[in-house]
């Protein structure tokens, strides 16, 4: 798992295009970072497991959910709850 991490480090430092984020109220307000549009990867099922055995009651759908929403910046707990009803705990 390492070595394809690094690998997409890589790429995305050597391919990828520097971003200033704009001034925002979220935690990535004016930060710089690199992207790289239209990336994909592909696991071949089999070789490399995501989680292992050992991790019980893990919501994978959960944790994209949330990546997607940390890596917009975005605030709003709204987007999220979607994923986890537990987020509405947080608009008291």
């Amino acid at each position: 798992m390492e070595l394809i991490y690094n690998k997409i480090i890589t790429n995305l430092l050597n391919e990828g295009f520097l971003v200033i984020g704009g001034k925002s109220p979220s935690i990535g307000s004016e930060r710089e970072f690199y992207e790289i549009l239209n990336f994909s990867i592909t696991i071949e099922p089999g070789i490399i497991p995501i989680l292992p055995h050992k991790v019980s009651n893990f919501k994978i759908h959960l944790s994209i959910g949330r990546l997607l929403w940390m890596l917009r910046g975005s605030n709003s707990l709204s987007e999220i709850e979607y994923y986890d009803k537990n987020v509405a705990f947080f608009f008291r």
